[in-house]
């Protein structure tokens, strides 16, 4: 005869957390499961929670006696992805992330997001502790809002465009003399320079960047064709194939208008010939934007204390970017502005 109460009581108590455990697992919205990929390229389920059921509609047994229906519930646009992604992990060691879209066997389609931490095992197997979740409501709804932002740009792009258009009508009423003329030409361009940004961000399939060098073509042919240009000028523009976010852009955008603008007013009196240069530039977070004319120049001092409209927006605007600024020691106009990058999104409180 022996004495095994103590034993029973802890076998008790394991088996009681465990219950404790399962009935957390198996009220989680998705499911956990461990997936094992050895090194002969053969893998396994070798545990699945029961909210597998409700997630893929299939049952944790069929998933245990075959990986290939998970396989094949993973849409075609997905699979190959999906797969590079595991085999990635699996080299670097690497979390497990992704996003991905499913269609159950009764024909329902879902989007889903896996997480997973891989750890390899002494013969070399892999396997991931993983949890996929529906993320279906939230894909829809980011799809909605995305409808919305782009409605947005439509409506603000052409609402600008109206305003553009009466002002346009106005400058062709005025002789080529006349003094109200510049100012005119000044604010078509500057509201030409935002809603740009609008249309762009309207026709292109990512909602919150643009590309640099599109942009500033558009706005350099704007303003050439807006105003009453006396000499012949050229432009060079180089932007990396960069793309900017809506806060940078817009200020940006409106900046290097009001110094080409500028320029093509005043830097080549009494020329026949010039050229404008526009760098723009990324080294890690940090934007560098040349710009260079090859006209008559302007001193420091002039550049500083000058108090006329245009100059003043130009010092707002590095303002509001957080840019440092220097004109450079070579011939005509040259300005040198660094910022950093700043918060990624659509919608951003613009000071101007």
């Amino acid at each position: 005869m022996q004495d095994i109460t103590d034993r029973k009581k802890r076998e008790l108590e394991i088996a009681a957390r465990e219950k404790q455990i399962r009935a957390v697992i198996d009220n989680i919205e998705g499911t956990l499961y461990r997936y094992v990929l050895r090194p002969d390229g053969s893998d396994d389920m070798v545990y699945i929670s029961s909210g597998i059921e409700d997630l893929l509609g299939i049952t944790a047994q069929q998933a245990k006696d075959s990986t290939e229906i998970l396989w094949e519930l993973i849409d075609s646009r997905d699979l190959e992805e999906f797969k590079d992604s595991v085999e990635t992990s699996a080299e670097t060691l690497e979390p497990w992330y992704q996003d991905f879209r499913i269609e159950t066997p009764s024909g329902e389609k879902k989007w889903l997001r896996g997480t997973g931490r891989p750890e390899r095992l002494d013969d070399g197997t892999i396997q991931w502790n993983t949890l996929i979740t529906n993320i279906t409501k939230e894909v829809q709804q980011q799809e909605i809002n995305e409808t919305l932002v782009q409605e947005v740009h439509h409506r603000v792009k052409n609402n600008l465009a109206i305003i553009i258009g009466f002002l346009d009508l106005q400058l062709h009423e005025l002789p080529e003399d006349s003094r109200e003329r510049l100012s005119l030409e000044r604010a078509i361009n500057r509201i030409y320079s935002i809603s740009q940004v609008h249309k762009l961000l309207y026709e292109g399939s990512n909602f919150s960047e643009i590309n640099v060098a599109e942009y500033l073509e558009s706005l350099k042919t704007h303003v050439t064709n807006t105003m009453n240009l006396k000499s012949a000028i050229t432009f060079e523009i180089d932007a990396d194939d960069l793309q900017m976010n809506v806060n940078e852009l817009t200020p940006l955008g409106m900046l290097l208008n009001e110094l080409v603008t500028n320029s093509v007013k005043y830097a080549f009196e009494g020329k026949k010939h010039g050229s404008i240069a526009i760098k723009i530039s990324k080294d890690n977070n940090t934007y560098q934007v040349y710009y260079k004319d090859d006209g008559i120049g302007i001193e420091k001092a002039t550049f500083e204390e000058t108090q006329t409209s245009g100059l003043n927006l130009v010092k707002i605007l590095l303002a509001q970017l957080e840019a440092e600024y220097r004109l450079l020691d070579q011939d005509g106009f040259s300005l040198l502005i660094t910022f950093k990058e700043k918060t990624k999104g659509a919608h951003g409180n613009l000071k101007v």
